[in-house]
Formats: structure tokens, C-alpha cells, sequence
């Protein structure tokens, strides 16, 4: 069995991209083949799945303490985050090789009791 442990080290976006899709959660992939040679998957969500677990970058909410956009750069600042929300653990995984690591970013579009 084997360990594969991820981490975030940098999260660049476009310029223009508009305020409204700044809030974002990272999903990690792997896909690899087992010891029977079969491909299988392991997918997990940074820094979770919770309504409140996304990495906000939304200028709109520089004043929020889980703001971690960069003060200059269309980035997120990776100095802002604990470790804990920039990396993934895969334990006890069935690898005989390793083919690829994939990270997709979702825009989470978050909504207030008050705003539904």
C-alpha cells in the first residue's frame, strides 16, 4: 500500500477574470494502476467539501480573515494558507504506478441564508 501526499504550491488565474468567480476550491485527482494492473482513482477537495471550505479571493472581501488573494498578483497567496488547506494525503492507496495528478478549480458560488 502506498501514501501520496500532494501539495498546492501555487494558484494562478487571469487578470480579468471577474470578481464573482474568485472563491475557489481546488479538486485533486490521481489516477494510477493497481497491483492487478486495473486503473482506479482517488479524489479529494481542498481544503474540503464544507459550505464554508473554498480559498476566497473575491476583492469584494479583502476584509474576511479567510481571504488569501495575493496583494499585487491574480494569484492565490500560498504564504496565507495553512498547510493544512493546500495539501491532500492519499493513504493506503494500491499503486503499482502512478499516471497522473490532475487539480480542476471550482468557482464556489457561495449564498447567505439572508440572499437564498
Amino acid at each position: 500500500m502506498a501514501n501520496i501526499d500532494i501539495t498546492v504550491t501555487d494558484l494562478s488565474f487571469p487578470s480579468n477574470l471577474e470578481d464573482k468567480y474568485c472563491k475557489f476550491r481546488p479538486l485533486v485527482s490521481v489516477r494510477y494502476k493497481d497491483s492487478q494492473g486495473k486503473t482506479s482513482y482517488a479524489r479529494e477537495a481542498l481544503p474540503g467539501l464544507g459550505s464554508r471550505d473554498y480559498w476566497e479571493c473575491e476583492k469584494a472581501n479583502k476584509k474576511k480573515d479567510n481571504y488569501v488573494r495575493h496583494n499585487t498578483l491574480s494569484k492565490v497567496d500560498m504564504d496565507k494558507l495553512d498547510i493544512s488547506k493546500r495539501e491532500i494525503s492519499f493513504n493506503d492507496l494500491d499503486v503499482k504506478n502512478l499516471e497522473r495528478v490532475e487539480l480542476e478549480i471550482f468557482d464556489v458560488d457561495i449564498k447567505t441564508g439572508w440572499e437564498r
